[in-house]
């Protein structure tokens, strides 16, 4: 992804910013998610999904991940964990999450996820694409992530979620 094919996205909520590329199609709060970047190529397309959870009063990262370890492979067909590591995600502590998982059409998926806390709000990245095209696009992820900012606290945790999704 060189400099001039990258654009800088922005939540609506300015809680968060990221570089993807200026070609995929981006979406702001919809359905309770508060940023999708999605690239423009057939068939399933990689993407970029930024969430947010609303965590319980002193609950830690660890304690938020280890409840995400145990959701994962109830909600994600053929889930399969392959690294999961502490790290730290835009200047907070945070972790990184590798693993497969099959889409309802069984296509083989990679997701790379990363996740930190900023006061009582767990942040998620999540970047998945087919698993074939993964070494393809695990540079344009890889500078997303790089380039994520955080700029504060999301006031909502799940912004147009009562909106009609449009």
């Amino acid at each position: 992804m060189s400099a001039s094919a990258i654009t800088t996205v922005t939540t609506n909520d300015g809680s968060l910013s990221l570089d993807v590329p200026d070609s995929w199609e981006v979406h702001h709060d919809v359905r309770g998610i508060p940023l999708v970047a999605v690239e423009p190529e057939p068939g399933f397309r990689t993407n970029i999904v930024v969430t947010y959870s609303a965590l319980g009063e002193g609950a830690t990262l660890k304690d938020w991940q280890r409840d995400t370890d145990r959701l994962l492979p109830s909600t994600l067909e053929d889930y399969l964990l392959l690294d999961l590591e502490m790290t730290i995600v835009a200047g907070h502590e945070g972790a990184r999450r590798l693993a497969h998982h099959a889409s309802k059409d069984n296509q083989s998926l990679t997701m790379e996820q990363w996740v930190t806390v900023v006061g009582t709000t767990g942040i998620t990245l999540t970047a998945t694409c087919a698993t074939m095209r993964y070494l393809e696009q695990a540079p344009v992820i890889g500078r997303s992530v790089a380039s994520l900012e955080i700029h504060g606290e999301p006031t909502d945790t799940a912004p147009g979620a009562a909106a009609d999704g449009s």
